[in-house]
């Protein structure tokens, strides 16, 4: 009998948990924001030179895209490499 109980359980806890996570989806399709994806390219890519033991261990790469942002990367970049970004705009 314990087993139906914890199954009843489980059930109502899996209704509720779906019926709570529909809700607050669509509370956030109701605002005004909207996703879109930006293109840029690489026009430079240089290894950073480490100031300390820190950025010693943990290197990376500086890397200026075709609109003048500059931007750091763990991985290795080539020149013309293309890097997309998924934008949430909010508001009008």
């Amino acid at each position: 009998m314990k087993k139906i109980i914890f199954s009843s359980t489980t059930l109502i806890l899996l209704v509720v948990g779906t019926i709570m996570s529909l809700l607050l989806i669509s509370s956030y399709q109701k605002s005004n924001g909207y996703w879109y994806k930006e293109v840029h390219y690489a026009i430079k890519v240089e290894r950073h030179v480490p100031r300390n033991v820190h950025e010693e261990m943990n290197l990376y790469y500086d890397i200026t895209l075709e609109n003048g942002t500059v931007m750091k990367s763990l991985r290795h970049v080539s020149v013309g490499d293309t890097i997309y970004f998924d934008m949430y705009k909010v508001g009008k």
